[in-house]
């Protein structure tokens, strides 16, 4: 349907637009699976295949044996949790060489978008499903990792830079945009490192650039000629604080997601009053606003909210992801000898006096009384503040 805003200026934009598709573009999974007895011997070819892949853009493994079939091995992976990288025609999988999964995920998969779009969600997961089973392994869970939602519009003339920031209200001051030429290719907001990001690029532009001509036939046009895509990334960090930790969730939560990045995290409203909360919607953002019924049954989610810097799990998930590059870097093969040689080397390095000056420091600009030295009962009798409930 194309809706056209007759009461517009001329110069308001977008004057009209019609919807085209929406969906999911990316997925990337982390399984946690018990291999059987055979993944000691994939493990072995796959590590023979990888050094013959060095110094390749990739290694066909055609052998009529390995369970897996006609694929790809890259030279890179992601290390240190993941070293093998195999690429098929319908996703990226990536293996740790354990046999079993302990803190985190041992594969980890990236799904193609024309997977995800040929085939959907619930099918393209069953894909995955079956090729861990044929590799001989039972998979005990499946956790979201990543990902990103989207809907296409045909909007004439295309977006302006000037409109966007003109009319844009958001959580996250983090903006960028790219230009070819003046003419607006892609807006982001948030950084890149942020837990929520959003994309609002010419995907028309996009395809003819990645030669992906088969989104022509999803749309319905012969051309991508002003077709517009907003785009919401969602990271672990965001899947995780809105709890969505499986499929299920995550099917479930869809439409929830869209509404929320949507109506809380993201919007354009008309310049129609002097306060910013009196403003009015923009048509064309309300009608992405309603695409939040095309991804499911829309349920309320939690509302998100990311771990603030100064919370005791923030440090905990930084200083956990410090030690596992530490752990690569000075060749320690599990937590327990990572974290050894650590404290070993931070008591070589650290003086307790300079240490416990920087706790007091600390504590007190967070609002809390220092804690007593090694356990000790304060010297003002004071354990606990009333920022410390």
């Amino acid at each position: 349907m194309t809706v056209i805003i007759a009461s517009q200026s001329p110069k308001s934009e977008p004057a009209s637009w019609e919807f085209l598709l929406a969906g999911v573009d990316t997925l990337d999974l982390g399984l946690y699976i018990r291999w059987d007895n055979q993944w000691e011997f994939h493990v072995a070819r796959m590590e023979t295949w990888k050094a013959r892949a060095v110094g390749t853009s990739g290694l066909l493994i055609d052998d009529g044996v390995f369970p897996i079939g006609r694929t790809v091995i890259l030279p890179g992976s992601k290390p240190p949790m993941f070293r093998y990288h195999l690429q098929l025609p319908e996703f990226h999988v990536y293996f740790s060489a354990s046999d079993i999964y302990r803190a985190g995920p041992n594969v980890y998969v990236s799904l193609t978008a024309e997977t995800l779009w040929r085939l959907g969600v619930t099918q393209a997961v069953s894909l995955v499903w079956g090729l861990m089973e044929d590799l001989g392994g039972t998979v005990d869970a499946i956790q979201p990792s990543r990902v990103d939602l989207c809907a296409d519009f045909s909007i004439p003339g295309g977006l302006s830079l000037g409109f966007l920031r003109r009319h844009r209200v958001s959580r996250s001051r983090a903006t960028r945009h790219f230009e070819t030429a003046d003419r607006l290719e892609t807006y982001y907001v948030g950084s890149g490192q942020s837990p929520i990001t959003a994309r609002i690029y010419d995907k028309g532009l996009e395809i003819q650039k990645s030669r992906k001509a088969w989104f022509l036939s999803l749309w319905g046009r012969e051309e991508g000629v002003d077709v517009w895509r907003v785009e919401f990334q969602f990271r672990r960090r965001a899947l995780k604080a809105f709890k969505i930790n499986t499929m299920e969730a995550l099917l479930e939560k869809m439409a929830g997601l869209w509404h929320v990045v949507t109506t809380r995290w993201l919007g354009f409203r008309l310049r129609d009053a002097p306060n910013l909360t009196r403003r009015s919607i923009h048509p064309w953002w309300a009608a992405v606003a309603d695409c939040a019924q095309r991804f499911g049954e829309p349920i309320e989610v939690d509302r998100f909210e990311a771990p603030p810097s100064d919370s005791a799990e923030w440090h905990e998930k930084h200083i956990a992801g410090c030690l596992s590059s530490f752990a690569a870097i000075t060749n320690r093969g599990s937590f327990r000898t990572a974290l050894d040689s650590l404290s070993q080397r931070l008591t070589d390095q650290v003086d307790p006096d300079e240490f416990r000056d920087r706790i007091a420091l600390k504590s007190i600009k967070l609002g809390k009384h220092p804690p007593p030295d090694d356990g000790l009962p304060s010297a003002l009798g004071i354990t606990d503040g009333p920022f410390d409930r």
